[in-house]
């Protein structure tokens, strides 16, 4: 699919945080991400990292979940660290991507969801510049 920068967890991890900073730089986006709070889940492969991510306006935050923590989120979208990052940098579509099970998605609560998909372009540009940050550089 192209070039993955890195299989680190902890670079992974670190991208993702810096990329809802940059994010929350916008008002529109915060004002979007307001309400009442949503968690989403999300889970990595390749490499394995189990994130949840707290949608709550200004305080929207991302954390780490440990290998022996179960609790599930709902919702939870499922998919490797080559889709997640091609996702964020606009490279697949997420609806093709859910149709050919690149983007899996677990659970029932879809509020949360919805929250996201009225930033994904602004999550789209605030990554580029969060990918050229960090060096990565595209060699697809």
């Amino acid at each position: 699919m192209g070039y993955v920068p890195t299989s680190d967890p902890t670079e992974i991890l670190r991208f993702h945080r810096k990329l809802i900073e940059k994010m929350l730089e916008s008002e529109s986006v915060v004002n979007s991400l307001s309400g009442e709070p949503g968690d989403v889940g999300i889970t990595l492969a390749d490499p394995v990292l189990r994130l949840k991510l707290t949608l709550d306006g200004l305080d929207t935050k991302l954390e780490a979940l440990g290998d022996d923590d179960t609790t599930p989120v709902d919702p939870t979208l499922k998919m490797k660290w080559e889709t997640a990052l091609n996702f964020w940098l606009g490279k697949i579509d997420p609806i093709s991507a859910f149709f050919t099970g690149k983007i899996k998605l677990e659970g029932s609560n879809m509020d949360p969801l919805f929250k996201l998909k009225s930033v994904v372009e602004e999550a789209k540009q605030a990554s580029r510049e969060v990918a050229a940050e960090f060096g990565w550089q595209d060699r697809s």
